[in-house]
C-alpha cells in the first residue's frame, strides 16, 4: 500500500510542477501585456535541463499595441527547496520555481523563432529566429545565457 501511495506522489509531482509554472508564466505575461496584447496559452512549452533542473519557457505574446504581431519569449525558472536545518540538510516539500529571467527572442515583431531550433544547456539555448518562410527566409541565431540569478540574449548575424 505505501509503494503504491509514493508511486501516486511521484508520478503526480510533474504534473503539479507543470502546473505550477504554467500559472507563473500565465502571471509574467499578464504583467507584460499592454491593454491590448494577450498569451497566446497554446504557445507555452516547457524543457526542464536535467543536471540544473531550471525550467525553460517558451511562450508567445500577441496583439502589442491593437496590432496583428507576435512576440516569443524565455522564461526560466530554477527550483528551489526548504531544506532540513541539520544534516543531511535534505530537501523538504514541493519545489517553488523561482524566475531567474525573461528575454524576448526575437529582434523584430515579423520574425518568428523556429522551435525545432532550439538546444538546450545547462547554462544556455541557442536557437534561429526568422522572417519570412521556407528557403527564402532571413534568418538570425539567438543565444540565451543562464546564470544563477541572470538571463542574458545575445543576438546573432543574419
Amino acid at each position: 500500500m505505501r509503494k503504491l501511495a509514493l508511486l501516486a506522489l511521484l508520478t503526480a509531482l510533474p504534473a503539479q510542477s507543470q502546473e505550477s509554472i504554467d500559472g507563473n508564466v500565465r502571471t509574467l505575461a499578464g504583467q507584460m501585456t499592454d491593454q491590448y496584447a494577450s498569451l497566446v496559452a497554446k504557445s507555452i512549452v516547457q524543457q526542464t535541463e536535467p543536471k540544473t533542473g531550471r525550467v525553460f519557457v517558451t511562450f508567445s505574446i500577441e496583439g502589442f499595441n491593437g496590432g496583428n504581431n507576435v512576440q516569443p519569449y524565455l522564461a526560466v525558472y530554477q527550483p528551489e527547496y526548504k531544506k532540513q536545518d541539520s544534516p543531511p540538510f535534505a530537501a523538504i516539500g514541493e519545489a517553488k520555481f523561482r524566475l531567474i529571467g525573461v528575454a524576448k527572442l526575437c529582434a523584430d515583431s515579423q520574425q518568428h523563432y523556429r522551435s525545432d531550433s532550439l538546444q538546450f544547456s545547462e547554462d544556455s539555448i541557442r536557437g534561429q529566429c526568422a522572417e519570412g518562410r521556407g528557403a527564402s527566409a532571413i534568418v538570425s541565431e539567438f543565444q540565451v545565457i543562464v546564470s544563477d540569478y541572470t538571463v542574458s540574449l545575445l543576438m546573432g548575424q543574419r
